[in-house]
């Protein structure tokens, strides 16, 4: 509304009533019309808002849509993920076999010491 306005002067000083009533009429006329259009995008943008907050609710469940490339890296990923879980629970029997090997080991140690003994002092 950067309007240069020049109202007529009329001969005695001032400006035409008629002219300045037009203008004022012309400005409130666009006023109203402007505030309807966004009272009309308020409400809409209102009832988007009301949808979107159903949505979150859990009224409606939001759906992700992957590119085919983002699919496929995302189910590499996941691939992966489950190969490290793997590895990770065989590493683990593993671990727990190797303590029991070398307890084995220490038991066997143990008793062939004790059989020396004993054969050292049935040659004794």
């Amino acid at each position: 509304m950067n309007e240069n306005i020049g109202f007529k002067t009329v001969p005695f000083g001032g400006f035409d009533k008629g002219q300045v009533i037009d203008y004022i009429e012309k400005l409130r006329n666009d006023f109203h019309r402007e505030r309807e259009s966004m009272l009309a995008e308020q409400e809409e943008l209102r009832k988007q808002i009301a949808a979107l907050e159903e949505r979150l609710e859990g009224k409606e469940p939001v759906k992700r849509v992957f590119d085919p490339e983002q699919a496929a890296l995302l189910s590499g990923i996941t691939s992966k993920e489950n190969a490290v879980s793997e590895i990770n629970a065989a590493a683990e029997r593993l671990k727990n076999i190797g303590d029991e090997v070398c307890q084995s080991i220490k038991e066997l140690l143990e008793t062939n010491g004790k059989v020396r003994e004993q054969e050292t002092d049935e040659n004794a």
